[in-house]
């Protein structure tokens, strides 16, 4: 388009296609910047078992370890605390138990359950790759083992568990979630899915 100023035809960008292209590098933006669904999960049933008649008041996390051994020791222990942060804050928002107790509780009631795990597998995978190439490369993801047994030591159930994140909110872009998040995510899901086995559901999604 020509603009007649002083005298002079000057071309100019017409506004509708100023607004287009501006459009266009939100839309750039927004995928780099963002992904499509989120931290993914998954478990499938290890031993399988019956959940007792009654569902228990208590549980107690019993020992939970990472044995990947590029993992050292004092981040295991921070990791630990993340995972166990998670698995109370999901009882608290949804109040399945009516007291959760650490490993080092003693004289636990005789109807509780203890949860035990080992965290298998922990890739920090790659920041870059999950910006810049997106669809899952560079991903970062737990894999463990959980178990479930009686306040006598017998295991009711055991499962295992994988949790993964893209990059972004889903499938690529800048990361929004910390390691320790993921860490924490798989503590509520474990969570759930132990909840989900005392109500009788299958374990296998």
């Amino acid at each position: 388009m020509n603009r007649i100023i002083k005298g002079k035809a000057v071309r100019t960008t017409p506004t509708i296609y100023r607004h287009s292209y501006l459009a266009m590098l939100a839309a750039i933006l927004l995928l780099l910047t963002s992904g499509c669904a989120g931290t993914f999960s998954n478990v499938r049933p290890i031993t399988a078992g019956t959940p007792p008649a009654i569902h228990p008041k208590y549980l107690q996390i019993g020992k939970i370890e990472i044995t990947d051994a590029r993992i050292a020791p004092n981040e295991a222990r921070d990791y630990i605390y993340h995972f166990h942060q998670g698995f109370l804050a999901w009882n608290t928002e949804h109040e399945v138990f009516a007291n959760v107790l650490d490993e080092k509780a003693t004289n636990i009631s005789s109807d509780a359950v203890v949860l035990m795990g080992s965290i298998l597998d922990v890739e920090k995978g790659s920041e870059a790759m999950r910006l810049w190439v997106g669809m899952g490369a560079g991903q970062e993801r737990l894999e463990g083992n959980f178990e479930i047994k009686d306040a006598a030591g017998k295991t009711l159930v055991s499962f295992a568990v994988h949790k993964s994140y893209l990059g972004g909110t889903g499938s690529g872009g800048s990361d929004m979630m910390s390691f320790d998040d993921l860490f924490n995510k798989m503590g509520a899901y474990v969570a759930e899915t132990t909840e989900e086995w005392l109500q009788g559901k299958k374990l296998q999604k």
